[in-house]
């Protein structure tokens, strides 16, 4: 479970017993993200799978994003069930387009 100074606070959040938001830790939140993500993008139907090893080198060489402070999880009783990052890219046009990922666990 990750230190409470970490948790995120959203006052409209619902009222789900043992529902915690919090910032990423580091590298030990990997394995969970990764299954948490691979199970989201299997009930999409979706080919794609992440592993915690290239979880690992994504936040290492982030792009436009800083995984400490623009990544969420959320867990219920200690058990992550959500995993959300927000980062940008820079079109030719100099507009630049920010994109949120989300991943839930089906369940």
């Amino acid at each position: 479970m990750a230190h409470a100074s970490l948790n995120v606070v959203l006052p409209d959040a619902p009222a789900i017993p043992g529902l915690v938001f919090r910032h990423l830790c580091g590298k030990a939140d990997s394995p969970n993200i990764a299954a948490t993500m691979n199970a989201s993008l299997a009930a999409d139907r979706s080919s794609e799978r992440i592993t915690a090893e290239g979880l690992d080198s994504i936040y290492t060489h982030p792009g436009h994003w800083d995984p400490k402070q623009d990544a969420l999880l959320a867990e219920v009783s200690g058990t992550l069930i959500g995993y959300a990052n927000t980062d940008w890219r820079e079109e030719d046009s100099g507009a630049r387009l920010h994109s949120i990922n989300l991943h839930l666990v089906p369940k």
